[in-house]
């Protein structure tokens, strides 16, 4: 971990574990500005010097050599450093040379005192922050005096130095390079692992002073602290400062010994590498070079710059450049070897400089032609090659040129190509044209006589076969006659007319008959000549084409037609192909009431209403003889005819709901087949007639009615006037009954009949209100002396001796008696000590009774009689006295 620059966090070995210590120390330079001496650790340490002559620092430096820290080692010889870029030049070589003089000091001191092991530490710059062991940044402030600062971060090895950081104050150094270079120095020395001298004139002296170079208490320090790399085995430094210089070693600065490097210089090319020179350089040497561009040489090959190769891995393609030697290097010009390339292809020349392996593709014409039937013609390479195309591949300097020979076309000018061996000859060659037919068919009856030829004037022809020398171009001229094939036939009778060749040009007549005959009902009419429209049975035409003729005759054939009845289509001829309209006329036909004739078709063909001819025909129209079958149901009459003798099964339904509650239920067939089964079955052998035979019914339910308008429990006897019927309804009991008159046998009610009608018509679904003789009747109860009867019970009975009505006579002496037939004529009344019959007339509504003597008319009788008595004996009495 990393560690406030302010603070020293030191971590000490603890027991079977190893702890990693991470040390973070600031190393100071402060300007040379008056400043308190710090007391704090030397791990840590910020101190400030006043400004001291140089005198006084010299004799200082001769008295003793001083002590000094050590703050740790690393564990690796080679250190990777990278500069941040300050964006002064000066600056930056400030920084490089502060770095440098240290491993030159270190040479220094070893060729004068031996420690040679420290010759293995080395450093290598590096090219990124993120590769670099130690960063060297110029920034803008420290703050106050301080000029530069090192932090140093330690491994888990003891004083084990893993990276560092260097910053260097632009407010210090300005743009003093020589400062900025001690600066930087005494930083890298902390880098290193080596703390403050106590040398005030030591460049590892905690402020600035006139020291320019390490010292040998520097160098000898790190003797001390890398003492490791004798043996390569990491150990931390055996101390942690060195408080003087063995006897054998002076105190001094060590100028540094310059290193010197090798830098090679090499040409290379395709054709291999040569080592052009050796420098040696001291390091840090800039070297600079300048290549040629081009180096010519006098067998047609030359090299050209290429690029700058550094170490086998930095490229340059200027052909200047610039070196900074570090270590010894390798430079190597690389050149491109090009050679001189000369093609010569009949009159164009093809040449220029071309690389090394370099492929170049090339095409001499195969025929460079003219424009008199001339022409010159490849024959191959200068250097061997027969193919027009190739690819050269530039291996040294080329010259090659393509060779031609010169030959003129033979040509024949002809309509076809019926020849072999025209073409292009050498010059000198002898030409022989074969003629390889001297009758040419091209096809579609069309074909070419040979009847002239023009040829060269040394020619001979020998077999058909022509041959001369040839000297320059020639032709040779064919005529040719044009001849068609004329081919003539009769689609009837005699078929072949005419076949044969015809000139162009020529008048051919041909003929043929007007009409054939035959004995089955066939003939031929002619209709023309096809394709040249002409009707006439002499033909003249000019040929000047192939013409394939016909002749062209229709066949017609016997067509009869057969009918019983008169039909519209006639017994003709037709022709074939030709559509004969069968039209039977009226299809039916009428013999009479209920009888008639049907048209069914034509015998073989059915009912087409056409016929395609295509041979001699007999038509036969077939008729059946039917009969009108007539059956009138609820939905009116249906009529059908069938063939005479046809059995037809006939059935009606069982019931039809034409509305809600209104229905008919078939009952029976009438007319000339009568049955009462729903399913019958009629032969027809003559007109028929049918009925359907139905009754009406309604949906109806009685309610009775009394004569004030109350519903009456009753039950009605009715019987049908027309099947005298009888039925037995009761009260909102819906049934289905047959429409028309009733007689109202009876409306029970405690069964007495309390009808008001003995007919009922029935015409309309529904509820149908039956008015009743039954009444509620009022009776006024009081006995003999007029006073009401309360308490008395009433019975109100039937000629049957039903009770239909009983009830208590109220105090008023009223009784209301309900409901109660017009037969309810006999009232029981009955009280206390006696009971009595009394007759009624329930259609009254209202009937005043009286009858016997009441509890209550006995009591005022008796106080009546008591009073009299009473009286009667006072008057005794006084009578008496």
């Amino acid at each position: 971990m990393w560690l406030s620059r302010h603070k020293t966090y030191i971590s000490r070995p603890k027991a079977l574990h190893k702890v990693r210590t991470t040390l973070t120390l600031l190393l100071i330079i402060v300007l040379t500005f008056p400043a308190t001496i710090s007391n704090r650790p030397d791990i840590f340490t910020e101190i400030t010097i006043p400004v001291q002559s140089a005198a006084e620092d010299v004799s200082i430096a001769q008295t003793s050599s001083g002590s000094i820290e050590v703050l740790g080692a690393w564990g690796k010889k080679t250190l990777s450093v990278y500069l941040y870029s300050s964006g002064s030049a000066v600056l930056d070589e400030a920084a490089r040379r502060g770095v440098e003089v240290w491993y030159g000091s270190i040479r220094a001191f070893v060729q004068e005192y031996g420690y040679s092991y420290l010759l293995s530490l080395s450093f290598t710059f590096a090219t990124s922050p993120e590769d670099a062991d130690i960063t060297i940044r110029y920034v803008s402030t420290l703050g106050g005096n301080i000029c530069g600062l090192a932090t140093i971060r330690y491994g888990g090895l003891v004083y084990d130095i893993v990276s560092a950081t260097i910053q260097i104050s632009r407010a210090c150094v300005g743009s003093d390079a020589e400062l900025a270079y001690k600066v930087v120095a005494h930083e890298y020395g902390h880098a290193l692992g080596i703390g403050h001298s106590s040398n005030s004139v030591d460049l590892m002296y905690e402020r600035v002073n006139t020291a320019t170079y390490p010292s040998t208490l520097n160098v000898y320090a790190l003797a001390v602290a890398y003492a490791w790399t004798e043996n390569n085995l990491y150990r931390p430094p055996p101390t942690r400062s060195i408080n003087s210089l063995p006897s054998s070693i002076e105190y001094k600065q060590l100028p540094p010994l310059t290193e010197i490097r090798q830098v090679r210089v090499y040409l290379q090319s395709e054709l291999g590498r040569l080592l052009l020179n050796t420098y040696s350089l001291p390091r840090g040497t800039v070297f600079r070079q300048v290549a040629e561009a081009e180096k010519l040489f006098d067998n047609r090959t030359k090299l050209v710059f290429d690029r700058w190769v550094v170490n086998g891995m930095g490229e340059s393609r200027s052909p200047v450049i610039q070196v900074r030697v570090e270590d010894d290097t390798e430079i190597v010009v690389v050149y491109r070897v090009f050679y001189f390339v000369r093609v010569q292809m009949f009159e164009e020349v093809l040449s220029g400089w071309y690389g090394l392996g370099e492929e170049l593709p090339v095409t001499a014409r195969e025929f460079i032609n003219f424009e008199n039937a001339t022409r010159m013609v490849f024959t191959g390479w200068s250097d061997g090659v027969e193919q027009p195309v190739r690819k050269i591949v530039v291996n040294g300097p080329v010259d090659i040129e393509a060779f031609y020979l010169r030959q003129y076309l033979v040509q024949v000018i002809s309509s076809v190509d019926v020849f072999e061996g025209e073409g292009w000859y050498n010059e000198g060659e002898d030409a022989e044209i074969a003629v390889l037919s001297k009758m040419v068919y091209l096809g579609d009856d069309v074909r070419l006589r040979l009847s002239n030829m023009s040829l060269p004037g040394d020619s001979e022809v020998v077999d058909d076969v022509i041959r001369f020398v040839v000297h320059g171009p020639a032709s040779i001229t064919v005529d040719w006659v044009t001849e068609y094939r004329v081919v003539a036939r009769a689609t009837h009778g005699d078929t072949d007319l005419f076949d044969g060749w015809v000139a162009d040009g020529t008048v051919l007549n041909l003929t043929a008959l007007p009409e054939i005959t035959w004995n089955n009902g066939t003939k031929a009419l002619l209709q023309g000549w096809r394709p040249v429209d002409n009707s006439n049975p002499l033909l003249s035409v000019t040929v000047d084409r192939p013409l394939n003729l016909l002749a062209q005759y229709d066949v017609y054939y016997f067509v009869q037609v057969v009918s019983r009845f008169p039909v519209n289509v006639s017994t003709s001829w037709v022709k074939r192909g030709d559509i004969v309209f069968l039209d039977p006329g009226p299809r039916l036909r009428m013999h009479g009431e209920g009888f008639r004739s049907r048209f069914m078709g034509w015998e073989k063909i059915g009912n087409q209403t056409s016929i395609t001819v295509e041979g001699p025909l007999t038509v036969e129209a077939l008729w059946v003889e039917e009969a009108r079958l007539l059956v009138k149901g609820l939905g009116g009459e249906a009529e059908s005819w069938h063939i005479l003798g046809e059995t037809v099964t006939l059935s009606a339904e069982e019931a039809v709901e034409t509305e809600p509650g209104r229905r008919f239920l078939f009952l029976g067939w009438s007319g000339d087949n009568e049955s009462r089964e729903r399913v019958i079955t009629v032969v027809v052998d003559g007109p028929k007639f049918l009925r359907q035979v139905y009754r009406e019914e309604a949906l109806v339910e009685f309610v009775f009615v009394d004569a004030e308008g109350f519903l009456v429990s009753a039950e009605i006897s009715l019987r049908d006037e027309v099947n005298q019927r009888e039925y037995v309804l009761k009260p909102f009991e819906k049934t289905w009954l047959p429409t028309g008159g009733y007689i109202v046998e009876n409306v029970s009610f405690n069964f007495a009949d309390v009808k008001t009608s003995a007919e009922l018509r029935i015409t309309e679904p529904g509820r149908l209100n039956i008015p009743v003789r039954v009444y509620s009747v009022e009776v006024d109860v009081s006995d003999l002396l007029g006073f009401p009867l309360a308490g008395a019970r009433v019975k109100l009975l039937n000629s049957m001796g039903v009770v239909e009505a009983s009830g208590t006579v109220d105090r008023a002496g009223r009784i209301v008696l309900y409901p109660v037939s017009h037969d309810a004529k006999t009232a029981v009344l009955d009280y206390i000590f006696w009971s009595q019959k009394i007759v009624l007339e329930p259609e009254m509504r209202h009937a005043v009774v009286s009858a016997g003597v009441s509890l209550q008319t006995l009591l005022i009788s008796a106080a009546f009689l008591a009073v009299i008595a009473t009286v009667l004996i006072k008057a005794k009495e006084r009578r008496m006295r």
